[in-house]
């Protein structure tokens, strides 16, 4: 088994290699007709919710089959004899050792992967996170999608994971090494994100050798892009061992997704990871210094006149106030620019994005959206005009809220719109497998919507905060090309901006 994840298949390794290099309309094809014969897929968590809308100790998860999260009362694993656990994120554990009730820090952790990543191991990290650290402020996402190998994975990181900007990636996935490393890469070098890479189970039918060799792979992935390495694989050998029990004692029926008892091993593999590291300074990030650092105002850098002038290195920047601060304004210049002048800082969000409903394969939708040109602040529809009699070719028109009509193509043909802000590839579209199993819910009128949102301000206001405890954050620009900048705050009212500190971050360079 390999590729699209834990189902089992009766493909080689080999001939499921050649098979991840076919065009991607083929590969989702045969996602959906693999997929259909597995497991449910959960739907992702809304992360605005409050924890105890679905925490562990509250109200369970549910898992892949539509059961609730299982118990956990299982004999527990080994300790991890490995003394460089921690190593890669010391960060996200500063954040967490770090967190008081006087001070709370915020931690946002992204789940990203395949159906394995959307099952209820990951309930309990982030629930086991939340009772050792009470004080951090804790987001948990988990955008994982089914069936998504690396080769469809790494087209949906552009909307899904690096506009969010997450301090933790916990990222498992199967597919091309190649592609996968694409993933690791652009997380690495277009965030300061933590990445933590889990290895592959061991599941009845797999062809050990290969997945033996994958692992070693990752090992060394881990040491060239310094990623925690969470190695599920001998974890799982190790407690197969000590219990004396088979494989399967871990899996559902269909030996590829986990019952409550692999949801249990798999999370106390994982958890062993969030330890502060022996070792001393921060690595994490290939560098000697941390990636995320504080400029003090008015001891780093301070007002001359009515401007505040940093020099920067990184593609983001955070303004920190005091949380009783607010109504005094600054213009904001980052090398002699407004944010809203870099085309970097616009994106995309998640077309037919709906937390409720399992994305993409229940809302039908198309996975990616790019541009040819610089994009503005607006909402895009592409509304279907037609439904060809096999149900597998969408004619389609283009609408944009300030554009206005951009064109009309279909979802077998590369589509430009005539502004050219909107670029569709035909191997992106996720409809005909909703317009199988719902006859008639796609066909002409069925819309697929998204919006152009801009990660940054041209004006800093401030607003205040909550309460004294919380850092008091504002994102002023986020995807800015790496490399040196100057940042220009230029007072614009009487009160001039009660700054504390200007936060830097600045992503790891790029290892190839």
């Amino acid at each position: 088994m390999h590729g699209l994840g834990p189902l089992r298949v009766d493909l080689s390794e080999a001939a499921w290699s050649n098979l991840t290099h076919m065009c991607r309309a083929c590969l989702v094809v045969l996602a959906w007709a693999m997929m259909a014969v597995g497991a449910a897929h959960a739907a992702e968590p809304d992360p605005n919710k409050a924890a105890a809308d679905f925490g562990m100790f509250r109200q369970p998860l549910p898992d892949p089959d539509g059961r609730v999260q299982g118990k956990w009362d299982f004999p527990p694993l080994r300790p991890l004899a490995d003394k460089r656990a921690g190593e890669n994120v010391r960060r996200t554990m500063t954040l967490l050792t770090g967190s008081t009730p006087q001070k709370r820090n915020k931690l946002r952790v992204l789940i990203y992967g395949q159906s394995l990543s959307k099952q209820s191991w990951a309930g309990r990290v982030r629930d086991e996170l939340m009772r050792r650290y009470p004080s951090v402020d804790l987001e948990f996402y988990n955008r994982s999608i089914g069936g998504f190998i690396s080769s469809m994975l790494v087209r949906t990181l552009e909307q899904d994971v690096i506009p969010l900007y997450p301090d933790l990636v916990v990222l498992h996935d199967y597919g091309s090494e190649d592609l996968y490393e694409d993933i690791i890469r652009q997380i690495r070098t277009r965030t300061t994100a933590e990445v933590m890479v889990q290895t592959d189970p061991i599941t009845p039918g797999q062809k050990l050798s290969w997945h033996d060799a994958h692992a070693k792979w990752m090992r060394g992935l881990a040491e060239r892009w310094h990623l925690e390495l969470v190695d599920i694989r001998q974890a799982w050998v190790d407690y197969i061992q000590q219990q004396k029990i088979s494989v399967e004692k871990l899996l559902l029926e269909d030996k590829g997704h986990l019952n409550d008892w692999g949801n249990f091993t798999w999370a106390e593999a994982t958890l062993q990871h969030f330890v502060p590291a022996s070792g001393v300074g921060d690595q994490s990030q290939g560098n000697t210094v941390n990636p995320v650092s504080d400029v003090v105002v008015g001891a780093n850098v301070k007002w001359i006149d009515n401007v505040l002038r940093v020099p920067f290195i990184g593609n983001r920047i955070d303004l920190i106030s005091p949380f009783d601060a607010k109504g005094a304004a600054a213009q904001v210049l980052i090398d002699g620019k407004a944010p809203s002048q870099f085309p970097q800082l616009y994106t995309f969000t998640r077309p037919n994005a709906d937390a409720n409903r399992d994305w993409p394969w229940a809302t039908g939708a198309v996975i990616r959206v790019d541009s040819r040109a610089p994009l503005v602040l607006e909402d895009w529809t592409v509304t279907f005009n037609s439904v060809d009699k096999t149900g597998k070719i969408f004619g389609f028109d283009v609408q944009g809220s300030v554009t206005g009509y951009d064109g009309s193509g279909d979802t077998v043909s590369p589509f430009v719109s005539r502004s050219g802000r909107v670029a569709l590839s035909p191997g992106d579209w996720f409809l005909e497998r909703v317009h199988g199993r719902n006859a008639n819910r796609i066909g002409p009128g069925y819309n697929v919507t998204f919006s152009v949102v801009l990660q940054g301000k041209d004006t800093f206001i401030e607003a205040g905060c909550v309460d004294a405890e919380r850092l008091c954050s504002t994102t002023i620009a986020a995807g800015l090309p790496s490399g040196p900048h100057t940042l220009e705050l230029v007072q614009t009212t009487a009160a001039r901006p009660a700054l504390n500190m200007v936060r830097v971050y600045k992503p790891m360079q790029d290892v190839r």
